[in-house]
C-alpha cells in the first residue's frame, strides 16, 4: 500500500525538478526481509501533469524511478504485470523527499511500501541498459516470450 508523505517543512521547493526514486516494495507493511519482498511489480509515480514514470521491482523487490522534471504534487500507484491496480497513495505529496523518510514502520506512512498480494510469478528478464544491474539502475525488464 502507498501513502503520501506530507511535509511540515515551510521552505518552498521548486515546483518541477529531477528526483530519483529508489526503494522496495513487500509483502508486509512491517517486514522488510527479504523473503518478504514482491518481485514484478510495477511502481508508478504520477506528477501533477498527469506524467507517469515507473519501474518493475526485481527479484529482491527493489526498485529505482528516474523522474525527469517530475512536478509537484505526485502520487505512487503499484501495478501487477498485467495492468491491474493494487494500490495507490491516498493523498499526493507536496514534497521531493526519498519514499524511506514516510515508508517504514512507525513512519507517516504507517509501514513499507507493500503489496499484499505480492507480485507475478511470470518469469521476468533483467536486461542492463547503460548501467549497473546489481545496484538496480537503468534496468529494463522484459517479459519473456516462448
Amino acid at each position: 500500500m502507498l501513502v503520501a508523505c506530507k511535509s511540515s517543512d515551510s521552505t518552498q521547493a521548486p515546483t518541477c525538478q529531477d528526483i530519483t526514486f529508489s526503494y522496495f516494495v513487500s509483502t508486509s507493511p512491517t517486514d522488510s526481509s527479504y523473503s518478504k519482498r514482491a518481485k514484478n511489480i510495477i511502481v508508478e509515480v504520477i506528477d501533477k501533469n498527469n506524467k507517469v514514470y515507473s519501474d518493475t521491482t526485481d527479484s529482491l523487490g527493489r526498485f529505482s524511478i528516474i523522474a525527469n522534471n517530475l512536478c509537484l504534487p505526485y502520487k505512487g500507484r503499484l501495478r501487477r504485470l498485467d495492468g491491474s491496480i493494487i494500490s495507490q497513495m491516498n493523498s499526493s505529496s507536496n514534497s521531493f523527499v526519498n519514499c524511506s523518510s514516510c515508508h517504514y514502520p512507525g513512519g507517516q506512512a504507517g509501514g513499507y511500501i507493500y503489496a499484499p498480494s505480492g507480485g507475478s510469478t511470470e518469469p521476468v528478464r533483467e536486461i542492463a541498459v547503460g548501467g549497473d544491474l546489481a545496484m538496480n539502475r537503468a534496468v529494463k525488464r522484459v517479459k519473456l516470450s516462448n
